[in-house]
């Protein structure tokens, strides 16, 4: 991908790469921020999750999706002809297969043990009510275990 020169089939399998990068970062990117929409609305524990969610969210891209869609953006700037050429025929790399599996499949890890640990519903409140201590029985009962455990 680092090459000065290209071939045009290089070219073109580097814009399919590209393309089908593009799409499963929007498909993970609605999955993931859906998933952080519904922390939120549940009240669970929302900045944990957001902030881990982000952070996949930003590696992944950096990872499957940069390397393989700068390149094609600036070889078409220098060369606007390629633009015509359709990826039509063209299958996806082995080497993008591999890298988007290994990277995918850590940042689903990541955010799944990430939900489930974020994931909490909320715990009522108990109200005291005459079978719980005031905070003055609590004072009285601590001073008599301290006097208890003096002598």
């Amino acid at each position: 991908m680092q090459k000065e020169k290209m071939t045009v089939e290089e070219f073109l399998q580097l814009k399919k790469d590209a393309q089908v990068s593009l799409v499963l970062l929007i498909v993970f990117g609605l999955v993931l921020f859906s998933s952080m929409f519904y922390i939120t609305a549940i009240g669970a524990r929302t900045q944990m999750y957001n902030s881990i969610g982000i952070t996949v969210f930003l590696s992944v891209a950096m990872t499957a999706f940069r390397p393989y869609f700068l390149p094609k953006n600036i070889l078409e700037k220098k060369q606007p002809e390629l633009k015509q050429y359709s990826t039509e025929g063209y299958s996806v790399s082995s080497a993008f297969l591999k890298r988007v599996f290994l990277v995918y499949s850590a940042a689903i890890i990541v955010v799944v043990f990430g939900f489930a640990s974020a994931y909490a519903t909320r715990v009522e409140t108990i109200l005291p009510d005459d079978t719980l201590p005031s905070l003055e029985q609590k004072s009285i009962i601590e001073q008599k275990l301290e006097g208890n455990s003096n002598e």
